[in-house]
C-alpha cells in the first residue's frame, strides 16, 4: 500500500477534517507554546483552505521567521502585501526578514512604505531607525529614534537604542542621558544599566561606570559580558587583584571565549604574574588561532620574562595577522634591541612611526635605538618629537637629557633631567641622571647632595652609590668616596666600572699596592670575558684603560685598536693619551681630529 504524500508544511498529526478557523487556533496554540514547526503546519492547512486571508499568511511568515527559514519567511509576507497592501505590520515584518537576510536597502525601503499608511505607529520609525543604524546612517536613525520617542515616549528600549546611536557618534554625554532615561522606565533591565557603564567609560567617570556593570550584574549575575567589562574597569582603575577576580567569574561562566582569556592574561601581567599571564594568553590564542592581540600580549609576557627571542617570534606572528599595527611593529622594535639588533629595532619603531607618527612612545624608542647607535644628535631629535607629543612623559625628557648628556651639552641635559624628576619625583632614573651630569660639570657637593637623596628613595641601587662615589672623588675625599664605591660592587658585582674607580680611589689615597692588585684583578676579569668570546667595544676599552692604569701603554694601545676594529666610528679618545704617552705625537693629533670630526657627525 502506497504511503500518504504530505504537503511540505503539514504533519501526519493532523488528519481530522477542520475548518480553517479551527486551523488558524490551533496554528496560534503551538505559536504560542514556542512550537514554531507545528504553528508552521497549522497555518499552512488554513491556507489551503482559505487563500485569500492576508492574515494567514502573516501567521505562516511568523513562523517561518522564528525557524529561521527567511526566504519563505518573506515570501509569506510578500503574499500577504499582495493581498492586503495597506498592512503596516507586514511591510515591518517584510523589513525584519530582509534584515536577516542582510538586505538593509530593501529592508529600509519596506520600513519607509509603511510609515506614511500608518505615520502614528512608532515602530515604524523605531524599525526605519534600525535599518539606518545597519547600514551606518547614525544622524539619519537619530532622527527617526527622535520621532519614535515623540510618539511613544514612555517606551524604554527606544531611549536605550537612541543612546547606543549617541554612542556611535562619539556623543557620550547625550548617549548617557539616553540610557539613564531607559533605566529609570525599566530599572529592572541589566542592558540599560550596562549600557550607561559603557558611556561612563568613554567619559572617564570609571568610578561610577564600576557602579553601573555592579548594578547590572545583581540584575542579570550570570551574563558574562558583564562580569568581564566590570574587570575592564577595575583595572582601569589599577584594582588589579578584584579585576583578576571578576575575569575569572566570566571565565567560570563561558570558558570558551577567547578575550576573556585574554584579560585574565592582562590583570595577570599587572601583578607581575607574568608565567601565568602568558598561560592564559596562550588559552586564548588555543580558542582563537587568528587574534593578532592574543600574541602581542604573549610577546609582552615573554618580553617581561626575558624571553626576547620567543617574545620576538611572538609580535612577528602579530604582525603577519595585522600588518597595520603600529603597536606590534613598536614591541617587535623593543625586541631586537633587547637582542642587540639595535639597527633592526630602529627600522621596527620606525615603522610604527609611519603608521601612527602621534605616539610619543614611539618616538622614544626611536630615540633609545640611536643613542645605543651613537648618533646622539637624532636621538635628541626623537626624544624632542616626543616631549611635543606629550609635555606630561616624563621618560621622554630622561632620553633628551641621556641625548644631551652624550653630547657633553650638560647644562641643558640637567635641565631635561629636572624636567622629568618634576613630572614625575618617583622615577629613580632622573634623580640619578642629575647627580651624574653635576658630576660632570663639576659642582661635586650639589651632586653629593643629589645622590644622597637618591639613596634615600632606593638603597639597593648600585648606581646611586655610584654616583656618591663620583661625588666625593671629585671633593677629594678619598676614602668616603673608597665606601661607597665597595658599597656599589656589592650591590652589583658584575658592574666592573666600579672596581675601576675603586682602584683609583685606593690610588689618591697612597695605597699604590691595593691600587695595583685591584687594576690587576679587574684585567683577569676582561681577560676572561674575551676568552669566553665575549668581545665588544666596551670590554677592550675598559681592559685599555685597567693596562693604561698599570702604565702598560703599548697593550693599552693594542686594546684601543681592536675596539675601533669592531665600530670604526667610536670616539676612542683614551687612545689618544695613550698616544701621548708614548710620545707618539703626530698619531695622537691625527686620533684627535679624527675624534673631532666623529663627534661634530655625532653633534658632540
Amino acid at each position: 500500500m502506497k504511503k500518504k504524500k504530505h504537503n511540505a508544511y503539514t504533519s501526519p498529526r493532523f488528519t481530522t477534517q477542520k475548518t480553517r478557523g479551527q486551523w488558524y487556533a490551533t496554528g496560534n496554540g503551538h505559536y504560542a507554546l514556542g512550537h514554531y514547526e507545528e504553528a508552521l503546519a497549522a497555518y499552512t492547512q488554513a491556507i489551503q483552505l482559505d487563500p485569500t486571508d492576508s492574515n494567514l499568511y502573516t501567521r505562516q511568515g511568523m513562523a517561518l521567521y522564528k525557524l529561521k527559514r527567511y526566504e519563505e519567511a518573506l515570501t509569506a509576507y510578500n503574499k500577504s502585501l499582495e493581498l492586503n497592501p495597506e498592512a503596516d505590520w507586514n511591510l515591518r515584518n517584510k523589513g525584519d526578514a530582509l534584515r536577516k537576510l542582510k538586505r538593509e536597502e530593501e529592508a529600509l525601503a519596506a520600513y519607509e512604505q509603511a510609515i506614511p499608511l500608518s505615520p502614528d505607529n512608532a515602530a515604524n520609525y523605531y524599525k526605519q531607525a534600525g535599518a539606518l543604524v545597519a547600514l551606518q546612517r547614525y544622524e539619519k536613525a537619530l532622527a527617526a529614534y527622535e520621532r519614535a520617542i515623540q510618539l511613544q515616549p514612555d517606551e524604554a528600549y527606544y531611549h536605550n537604542s537612541r543612546g547606543s546611536t549617541l554612542y556611535r557618534l562619539k556623543r557620550y554625554e547625550e548617549a548617557l542621558t539616553a540610557y539613564e532615561r531607559a533605566a529609570r522606565l525599566q530599572p529592572d533591565e541589566a542592558s540599560y544599566h550596562h549600557n550607561q557603564a559603557l558611556a561612563l567609560d568613554q567619559l572617564q567617570r570609571y568610578e561610577e561606570a564600576l557602579a553601573a556593570y555592579e548594578r547590572a550584574i545583581r540584575l542579570q549575575p550570570h551574563n558574562a559580558v558583564y562580569h568581564d567589562n566590570r574587570g575592564h574597569m577595575l583595572a582601569t582603575l589599577k584594582r588589579y587583584e578584584e579585576a583578576l577576580a571578576a575575569h575569572e567569574q566570566a571565565l567560570r561562566l563561558r570558558p570558551d571565549i577567547a578575550g576573556y582569556h585574554d584579560n585574565r592574561g592582562y590583570a595577570l601581567f599587572m601583578l607581575k604574574r607574568h608565567e601565568e599571564a602568558l598561560a592564559a594568553y596562550e588559552r586564548a590564542i588555543q580558542l582563537r588561532p587568528d587574534n593578532a592581540f592574543s600574541y602581542n600580549a604573549r610577546g609582552n609576557a615573554l618580553y617581561e620574562l626575558k624571553r626576547y627571542e620567543e617574545a620576538l617570534a611572538a609580535y612577528e606572528r602579530a604582525i603577519e595577522l595585522e600588518p597595520d599595527t603600529a603597536t606590534y611593529h613598536n614591541n617587535r622594535g623593543s625586541a631586537l634591541f633587547m637582542l642587540g639588533r639595535a639597527e633592526e629595532a630602529l627600522a621596527a619603531h620606525r615603522m610604527a612611526l609611519r603608521l601612527d607618527p602621534n605616539q610619543g612612545l614611539y618616538y622614544c624608542n626611536q630615540g633609545k635605538d640611536l643613542y645605543h647607535l651613537r648618533r646622539y644628535a637624532e636621538a635628541y631629535v626623537s626624544y624632542v618629537h616626543a616631549t611635543d607629543l606629550d609635555p606630561t612623559y616624563a621618560p621622554a625628557f630622561t632620553g633628551k637629557g641621556s641625548a644631551l648628556y652624550a653630547m657633553e651639552r650638560y647644562k641643558h641635559a640637567q635641565a631635561a633631567f629636572e624636567e622629568a624628576r618634576r613630572l614625575d619625583p618617583d622615577q629613580i632614573a632622573a634623580h640619578l641622571a642629575i647627580a651624574e651630569t653635576l658630576t660632570r660639570r663639576k659642582h661635586y657637593s650639589q651632586a653629593l647632595a643629589a645622590s644622597e637623596q637618591v639613596i634615600l628613595l632606593n638603597r639597593s641601587s648600585a648606581r646611586a652609590y655610584g654616583a656618591k662615589g663620583y661625588a666625593l672623588y671629585g671633593l677629594k675625599r678619598y676614602e668616603e668616596a673608597l665606601v661607597c664605591y665597595e658599597q656599589a660592587r656589592k650591590l652589583e658585582p658584575t658592574e666592573l666600572l666600579y672596581l675601576f674607580n675603586r682602584g683609583n680611589a685606593l690610588r689618591e689615597l697612597g695605597r699604590h699596592a691595593e691600587s695595583v692588585a685591584v687594576f690587576e684583578e679587574l684585567l683577569a676579569v676582561y681577560e676572561q670575558e674575551l676568552q669566553q668570546g665575549r668581545a665588544s667595544i666596551s670590554t677592550y676599552v675598559g681592559k685599555g684603560n685597567t693596562l693604561y692604569e698599570l702604565k702598560r701603554y703599548e697593550e693599552a694601545l693594542a686594546a684601543y685598536d681592536q675596539a675601533l676594529e669592531i665600530d670604526p666610528k667610536y670616539i676612542c679618545l683614551p687612545k689618544i693619551k695613550c698616544l701621548y704617552r708614548l710620545h707618539r705625537r703626530r698619531e695622537a693629533f691625527a686620533a684627535a681630529k679624527a675624534a673631532i670630526r666623529l663627534r661634530m657627525n655625532q653633534g658632540i
